[in-house]
């Protein structure tokens, strides 16, 4: 699939802002959290990531989102984690997606 926005492990949305901050584990679910703006993703295998539609609250562990370990992987958007449509085409769709939230 050609057109998706990808996570290398920095947080797309500080990315946009020319903030580089990387995902940390979050202490309190098991999802990655970014320390700055608290945009949590969901790990789903094998070659996905969802962003959650909340905020985390900064409770974060010390564990930082490793490239070489878990890779690069395709950003999804809720309600459901499956199909084409919930696969994060570009910037507009993911700007529009974190307004609501």
């Amino acid at each position: 699939m050609s057109n998706q926005i990808l996570s290398d492990g920095r947080c797309p949305q500080c990315i946009q802002e020319n903030v580089n901050s990387v995902f940390q584990e979050n202490s309190t679910g098991g999802y990655w959290e970014c320390p700055i703006c608290n945009l949590q993703l969901q790990m789903l295998s094998p070659n996905y990531l969802g962003i959650l539609n909340e905020r985390g609250i900064g409770r974060l562990k010390s564990t930082v989102y490793d490239k070489s370990k878990w890779g690069e992987r395709v950003l999804l958007r809720r309600p459901e984690f499956k199909g084409d449509d919930c696969v994060i085409k570009n910037l507009d769709e993911l700007n529009a997606y974190l307004i609501t939230f």
